[in-house]
């Protein structure tokens, strides 16, 4: 086992890296789980714009445009001089003054065009609001009193249209199709913190993985190394035995580690259901990232490549897998490029698990299709580096 324990003996002196990479995740990991409660729901909120009318008209079209607005902002009256209203933008007092000129009413009436005058705070998101919501008013009432209606009558209706509001629930099965039938995970309004911890999980397992246990692959894999292990009496199965051991180690061991932390930090919410569900995942997690390193470490003869490979499958995955950017998001074109990704059927596993309390709640087809798909990709990266090995070693 001489060959298992210099890998080991390797492996250790590069722990200070991944001790590194294993403190930014758990230190993120706690802030996020020290700022989030479990299953609250974060829904839209419309924000109260404070804002006055100078109705210089004296007309009911005045009033009623003062009460439209009102629905959903606060009103505040100031005087109506020109000094005040800038004084007022200044110190956001308010956000936006409406200007009913005088004859507006009127100009309606006879089919006119008359504008609206305004002030508001320069370049401001709740200016441009103010703006749609007044100009969305008056072609409401222009449009009622084209119609035949009085302009009392028009503005009545118009208030009564702009009041009208939709009811807007999200999506929370992929039963329900998601955005234009789009199948989705699950809404985002009631996943618990354990679930976003190992949502994250497989960049961190890939960025150590490989920039850890890629360089001791190398290291064995270089040429004079590779020629004395084959004058050696070790066969080349023995010899590719204890690698693989090596990295099952190092590989367990990660596991082992990131299961521990999930179990400080949740472990008052979740049940054994939940931590063996949990610990199947990222063994299986881990067989893939063993896979990609295997074969990154016979690929690759320098560990400046290594690094620079480690980026590209970690973030690579992560985006295109569902990891930073949620399924939901991504739209069916996105959805089938990820199916080609370890990283998508480990987050569909993740989500088949997502709250389980007892072993009847888990999605089990769904559970078992993830986790088996991801050992199919390990078993595709495994033996693709060994042929890689095998061949640099007929051809030494």
């Amino acid at each position: 086992m001489q060959t298992y324990k210099n890998f080991i003996r390797i492996a250790i002196k590069n722990i200070p890296s991944t001790i590194l990479y294993f403190v930014i995740f758990a230190v993120i990991a706690i802030i996020s789980t020290s700022q989030s409660k479990d299953n609250e729901e974060l829904t839209y909120k419309d924000e109260a714009i404070k804002f006055t009318v100078f109705n210089r008209d004296n007309s009911e079209t005045g009033e009623a445009i003062k009460e439209c607005l009102s629905e959903k902002n606060k009103y505040v009256e100031i005087k109506d001089d020109e000094e005040t209203i800038r004084t007022a933008l200044y110190y956001r007092d308010i956000y936006y003054a409406v200007v009913v000129p005088e004859g507006y009413e009127e100009a309606i009436k006879n089919g006119e065009d008359m504008e609206l005058m305004n002030y508001k705070v320069p370049d401001s998101a709740m200016g441009y609001y103010m703006d749609l919501t007044l100009e969305s008013y008056a072609k409401t009432l222009k449009a009622y009193v084209a119609a035949g209606y009085s302009v009392e009558e028009a503005n009545a209706k118009a208030v009564d249209t702009m009041k009208a509001t939709v009811e807007v629930s999200m999506v929370t099965s992929s039963k329900d199709g998601g955005i234009k039938g789009n199948p989705i995970s699950t809404a985002t309004t009631d996943k618990p913190a354990i679930y976003f911890f190992y949502q994250y999980v497989p960049y961190i397992f890939f960025a150590i993985m490989i920039s850890s246990v890629g360089p001791i692959m190398i290291t064995f894999g270089k040429k004079d190394i590779r020629r004395r292990v084959a004058v050696s009496s070790q066969s080349f199965k023995s010899y590719s035995t204890q690698m693989f051991l090596g990295v099952v180690t190092c590989g367990i061991s990660l596991v082992a580690l990131f299961n521990v932390l999930s179990m400080i930090l949740y472990g008052k919410n979740i049940t054994l259901a939940g931590i063996l569900c949990y610990v199947i995942i990222t063994l299986c997690l881990m067989i893939v990232s063993m896979g990609i390193t295997y074969l990154g470490g016979n690929l690759f003869s320098t560990t400046a490549t290594m690094g620079a490979f480690s980026n590209v499958v970690s973030l690579g995955f992560s985006f295109l897998g569902g990891i930073f950017v949620p399924l939901e998001f991504l739209g069916k074109t996105m959805q089938n490029v990820a199916k080609f990704t370890p990283t998508y059927w480990y987050v569909r596993a993740n989500d088949a698990i997502m709250g389980v309390k007892n072993f009847s709640d888990i999605d089990i087809e769904k559970f078992a299709l993830g986790c088996g798909v991801q050992l199919l990709y390990a078993v595709a990266f495994f033996s693709v580096g060994l042929v890689i090995s095998r061949y640099k070693r007929e051809a030494d």
